[in-house]
């Protein structure tokens, strides 16, 4: 099966459950980001700060918080994390003419995943890639990563990247692409 990742994906009023706490599970082993905290443009996903270690848990960093919503979208059967970091005394605003305001500095991320073998969910899962909304002055700007086969590390690419993925939901392995539902 083949998913693409780095679509658009929007901000809207699809936003509505917040979960406050961090997500359990074990830690990872110590972890130094190879890029340096607060870069412009960060090459690795690290580079933002909002996850724990590399990210591979998908374990927020403090200040990081875990939502869901209530209508997703299909994407190929991807699980998907989803994250928002507000700037430092940052609130989120609602006005019915125009829906959400998020103040300048806030990030959405959102990771999709797929499990090793969905017939066996203790073997875990596969992150594809991490998409990350950046509020700036003059709009949203999209970040993409892509992780790698170790589960080390996301580093950025470019939107429409294929990535392989087996499919194994109890019939075999899939073999023929998924096609891109994104409108062109």
């Amino acid at each position: 099966m083949l998913t693409r990742l780095g679509g658009i994906f929007g901000v809207g009023a699809l936003l509505v459950v917040i979960t406050g706490g961090c997500a359990g599970g074990e830690r990872e082993p110590e972890f130094v980001c190879p890029e340096a905290l607060g870069s412009a443009e960060p090459e690795h996903l690290c580079g933002w700060g909002l996850f724990r270690g590399s990210g591979a848990t998908q374990e927020p960093s403090e200040g990081v918080i875990p939502y869901h919503v209530i209508a997703n979208l299909f994407t190929d059967d991807a699980k998907k994390h989803r994250f928002i970091r507000l700037p430092p005394g940052g609130v989120i605003t609602y006005d019915e003419a125009a829906t959400w305001g998020f103040p300048v500095g806030t990030v959405i991320a959102k990771s999709f995943a797929y499990p090793h073998d969905a017939r066996d969910p203790a073997a875990g899962e596969r992150l594809l890639g991490t998409r990350l909304l950046v509020r700036e002055t003059d709009g949203w700007r999209p970040f993409i990563y892509k992780w790698d086969e170790a589960q080390t590390e996301a580093l950025r690419f470019v939107a429409g990247t294929r990535v392989d993925v087996v499919d194994r939901r109890g019939g075999g392995d899939a073999g023929a692409p998924i096609p891109d539902p994104e409108p062109g």
